[in-house]
């Protein structure tokens, strides 16, 4: 039997607690930003990424979805990435494209 490493556990705590601090300010949980307030229901895809958060988290200490868990935080990540980090970079090369002003 494989024991978990103590990294694993507190990773999915920090996920957790990321997703519950957007979710309590109602806004984007830190990691997510800057995303462009002129976005089309930008509301609720701050939801949507502190739910991911959580539901992630969630999923990394259970042992039987901790693969799926990574696989949509891995999926969801790098949808970031391409649609809010990449077109900026393009217009805009500075540092400042890669956290939150």
């Amino acid at each position: 039997m494989r024991i978990r490493r103590i990294s694993h556990t507190i990773f999915a705590l920090v996920l957790i607690g990321l997703g519950m601090i957007g979710l309590v300010n109602g806004t984007f949980g830190p990691g997510w930003e800057p995303v462009p307030a002129s976005m089309p229901v930008s509301q609720m895809f701050a939801y949507f990424s502190d739910l991911v958060y959580i539901g992630c988290g969630v999923g990394l200490l259970l042992r039987p979805t901790a693969a799926f868990a990574a696989r949509v935080l891995f999926v969801c990540l790098l949808l970031w990435l391409l649609l809010l980090r990449l077109p900026w970079l393009a217009i805009d090369p500075q540092v400042g494209t890669w956290w939150p002003a």
